[in-house]
């Protein structure tokens, strides 16, 4: 393997962590003159960053996981869900504007994302509120600064099914959902799961009777949709937007925050596309999951306090001021 390839997928390893030049001088065998070129080349193209820590000591980082501020970019993480579209239309579009790189990573689990955040490896992390909100609350290091949207799910039935139970995926806006089902239906009894596409197979194959899904999932699935979302969660946010702690009064940041909030945007092919390949369904039905979505939401202490109160985690207003954006 090459030098170049070698020192990818060590730094891609590393994250946020990065590696000191003289670890890939000595513990990885190249020479000074070798490992500098390498080096070079890679930070000419944009792939590396470089800085110096201690005297001449060097730090190495992947630009997509350096944990300081870059001008040049705006990294945005997400998970797998259409809810996004608008906010990463308008992110594209203003990176575009302003000659800003735009990097979307797609994670699996809002706890991965919520680390890389934390870390600095990200400006924005989209995510269920429910999870940034606890976060935000325990860490300290990062800020709500907005909802995605609300909507975008619901709770769906297998008839065929000869099983009670209900799957939901964990510590997510589902869980709240499942958690009101369950309230009606005090018999179901919940099963997590963490594969999105293999748990609507399951659930088309009868392996449980409710599944309490998202889209673009909702609106492939095989089933009959018992609740819609607005049902049991009135106009409660599903999904949130955070930043770093240290970040949320940069310029970049706020702009692209007030445009998502105040202005009107189309989303964007590209976008599609990404989304279709992310979740692995067609772009039809990317398309079509965005209809159930309402992206202007009231946003105030007021509605967070009632939505504190909802999930459980009263809270005073106070410690609302510090990890929330209002």
């Amino acid at each position: 393997m090459s030098l170049r390839n070698t020192l990818i997928r060590e730094l891609r390893k590393r994250k946020s962590i990065g590696v000191d030049q003289y670890e890939i001088e000595e513990l990885m065998g190249f020479s000074k003159s070798t490992a500098s070129e390498a080096l070079s080349k890679l930070e000419a193209e944009g792939i590396i960053v470089r800085l110096k820590i201690a005297g001449k000591s060097k730090r190495v980082w992947l630009r997509e996981y350096y944990p300081y501020y870059d001008p040049s970019i705006i990294r945005i993480g997400c998970l797998k869900s259409t809810e996004y579209a608008r906010f990463l239309s308008i992110a594209m579009d203003y990176g575009e504007r302003t000659g800003t790189r735009i990097m979307i990573r797609f994670y699996n689990d809002a706890g991965s994302l919520l680390q890389d955040i934390s870390s600095g490896t990200l400006e924005f992390a989209l995510a269920p509120i429910f999870t940034e909100t606890l976060f935000a609350l325990s860490q300290h290091n990062i800020v709500v600064v907005g909802p995605v949207a609300s909507g975008g799910s619901g709770i769906f039935e297998n008839p065929t099914s000869g099983s009670d139970a209900i799957a939901t995926s964990e510590s997510t806006s589902m869980m709240l959902l499942s958690r009101e089902f369950q309230k009606k239906h005090k018999n179901a009894k919940l099963v997590v799961f963490n594969d999105p596409v293999k748990a609507r197979k399951d659930f088309e194959a009868g392996n449980f009777k409710y599944i309490a899904i998202w889209e673009p999932y909702a609106s492939a699935i095989d089933g009959n949709k018992v609740y819609d979302y607005s049902d049991l969660m009135d106009s409660f946010p599903c999904c949130g937007i955070s930043v770093p702690a240290d970040r949320y009064k940069n310029g970049r940041l706020t702009d692209v925050v007030s445009i998502y909030r105040n202005g009107e945007a189309s989303i964007r092919s590209d976008i599609i596309d990404l989304l279709a390949k992310a979740t692995k369904v067609g772009k039809s039905v990317v398309k079509r999951s965005l209809e159930s979505y309402n992206f202007h939401l009231k946003y105030d202490m007021h509605s967070v306090m009632e939505y504190m109160d909802f999930i459980g985690y009263p809270t005073a207003e106070e410690a609302i001021k510090k990890v929330f954006l209002l």
